[in-house]
């Protein structure tokens, strides 16, 4: 009797586990139908901790507002794009229901880029409504060409390899679809005729990404600034204004334009008079600082390789995340607008530990501003006058940025244009970089003694007192 119970248990038992495993499987297989069912990545996390492959906010803004669709055609072999490119394609084409992505082989569809009017390895972005398209290549290189993925310049010449060290996918592609979308593009017009020096190619990037085309100005050429110019900007000139370029120029900033102007030589006259009537006067001299310099600097630019202080009173410098880095800014002195009405911010200061160096024997100690933002309202007009004076060329220059990645030096010239089309939506995505972004110490000296010996000596210390406790017991 008890062996047929027993039996009987032992079959009761396994038809259970028999029954609950056939459950498990049938969940398993539900499940598993059920998700792949799910659109491609819809199960992916970007894990980076700083989205590299997840567009941002500012993108799904725009995208989220399209009316038309925007096609993005990638010509590519197949099985060619870039692992880390194609997940972020795939993400981003998700962002709006317009965005149509396809990727077709030009090996295979050889019509493809006569079709597209592109290259093998490029983009097109395009938009039937508009009739506008927009090519961008795949592979760029970092500091010298445009691309969604930058390489490494030097190891391809080294090389031959194309080695991607970042990602400019979203940058580029938010740019283009607002292109191509019908956003009309605002034009900034760049001062020449000065021996003013070429903007660098990121900076360059940057403001082809914000859908702002730079248009050539030589203000005696043409004998007026158009008069849809709303804002000017200068770089580095070595050469002085003629007396018409300054009537000029002064009558378009008195009527509302905007200037930006970089500068490098601060013994410009002309140059001088006209910033003055602003309040803002370039003085002779290289700015260091003893407290807010780069250390890992010091041995070839001393205390003039410096993190300056940034403002929290302009949108241009308030809303840095990381420090920018300036070699051999120079100081500019803030006085009495002749401008009745004009506010001066200084953006970029040094601390009170500051020096100007003007020759081999004289240095002056003190605070000193090496960029500042002077504005005058003029209520008649509804409109005001801006001009902005960054006396550190070394901010938008290709070494400096390219050596210092995470520095904030574009984001804050970038604000400096956008102050001035305050109505329009402009595009500053900057690329993201796959190699980890260390952060350059300042004052290593302090850092090393607290790496070194603080917290091994307290390491040293806890662990002696736990042992001495336990010795006790």
């Amino acid at each position: 009797m008890d062996t047929n119970r027993s039996a009987r248990r032992r079959a009761s038992k396994g038809m259970y586990t028999a029954a609950a495993s056939a459950l498990v499987l049938a969940i398993v297989i539900t499940v598993n139908l059920l998700l792949g069912q799910l659109p491609g990545g819809s199960l992916e996390f970007d894990l980076t901790g700083y989205g590299m492959y997840t567009p941002g906010a500012e993108s799904a803004l725009l995208l989220g507002a399209l009316d038309s669709d925007v096609e993005i055609i990638v010509l590519a072999r197949e099985g060619a794009v870039e692992e880390r490119l194609q997940k972020f394609l795939d993400n981003y084409k998700n962002l709006s229901p317009h965005i149509k992505l396809r990727q077709l082989d030009p090996v295979a569809d050889p019509t493809a880029i006569t079709r597209y009017e592109a290259r093998e390895d490029s983009v097109v972005v395009r938009s039937d409504a508009t009739g506008k398209s927009s090519v961008i290549d795949i592979y760029g290189f970092e500091g010298y060409s445009e691309g969604l993925l930058l390489c490494d310049v030097q190891r391809y010449y080294s090389t031959g390899a194309r080695v991607p060290v970042a990602l400019d996918a979203e940058g580029q592609l938010t740019g283009a679809v607002m292109f191509v979308s019908g956003v009309e593009s605002e034009t900034v017009y760049v001062m020449e005729g000065h021996s003013e020096q070429p903007l660098g190619n990121n900076i360059s990037g940057l403001i082809s990404k914000a859908n702002l085309a730079l248009q050539p100005l030589n203000i005696l050429k043409e004998g007026r600034v158009p008069r849809d110019c709303r804002l000017v900007l200068c770089n580095t000139p070595a050469d002085d204004l003629a007396d018409d370029e300054v009537n000029l120029l002064g009558t378009y900033l008195r009527d509302g334009g905007s200037l930006l102007l970089v500068l490098d030589d601060p013994e410009l006259e002309k140059w001088n008079s006209l910033l003055g009537q602003y309040g803002i006067s370039p003085q002779p001299g290289f700015v260091g600082d003893r407290e807010r310099y780069y250390e890992n600097f010091a041995s070839s630019f001393g205390y003039n390789c410096i993190y300056p202080v940034l403002s929290q009173e302009s949108g241009i410098t308030s809303g840095a995340v990381a420090d920018a880095i300036v070699i051999g800014a120079r100081p500019l002195a803030i006085g009495d607008p002749l401008r009745r009405g004009t506010v001066i911010t200084p953006l970029m200061t040094t601390s009170d530990s500051g020096i100007n160096t003007t020759d081999e024997n004289t240095q002056t100690d003190g605070r000193f501003v090496v960029a500042a933002a002077a504005v005058e309202e003029l209520a008649d007009k509804g409109t005001a006058t801006r001009v902005t004076v960054i006396a550190a060329a070394s901010l938008i220059d290709d070494s400096v940025t390219s050596a210092v990645p995470g520095s904030s030096n574009l984001g804050i010239f970038m604000n400096a244009i956008a102050e001035n089309y305050d109505d329009v939506s402009l595009v500053n995505i900057p690329a993201r970089r796959f190699t980890l972004i260390y952060n350059t110490l300042k004052n290593t000296g302090v850092w090393g003694i607290f790496f070194v010996g603080v917290i091994p000596l307290g390491f040293i210390v806890c662990g002696f007192s736990v042992w001495t406790r336990r010795r006790r017991r």
